[in-house]
């Protein structure tokens, strides 16, 4: 007997012995739910007309309340009065009136250290990125 044939057998009969219980469960499960969708009855419609007569109220008068008029000091505008002219000035001007940025407490912020730089080794390269293990034949062998 042929090698190739005897595998070709050997295949087959081990094939042969699968468990089809589940597929046709799935089948029967798709018929029902076919047969549900297609045999269920049209939805009712049900019509009804309600007639309703509504008396509307006056609304009420409303009332504004009296203005009230506050004075305030020259002294109690200082920190206000700073924002306002800024913010005319930026009305007027656009961004550029905007005064530089104050530097942050503790000076320019340094580089993040890296987990080699603390352990003091160097740097490592980075893997290609693997092709489940084609990468030879796509890229042909370059060890």
């Amino acid at each position: 007997m042929d090698r190739d044939r005897l595998m070709f057998l050997a295949g087959r009969a081990a094939g042969g012995r699968r468990n089809r219980a589940w597929q046709c469960l799935a089948v029967l499960l798709a018929a029902g739910l076919g047969a549900l969708l297609a045999l269920r009855p049209p939805p009712r419609e049900i019509e009804r007309v309600v007639v309703r007569t509504v008396e509307r109220a006056a609304p009420p008068a409303v009332t504004p309340a009296p203005l009230e008029l506050v004075l305030l000091r020259p002294d109690q505008l200082r920190g206000h009065a700073d924002y306002l002219k800024l913010r005319e000035e930026v009305l007027t001007k656009g961004l550029d009136a905007l005064p530089a940025p104050r530097p942050v407490a503790g000076g320019p912020a340094e580089p993040a250290e890296t987990i080699e730089h603390l352990l003091g080794e160097r740097p490592r390269m980075r893997p290609r990125p693997s092709f489940f293990g084609l990468e030879n034949l796509i890229f042909g062998d370059k060890s």
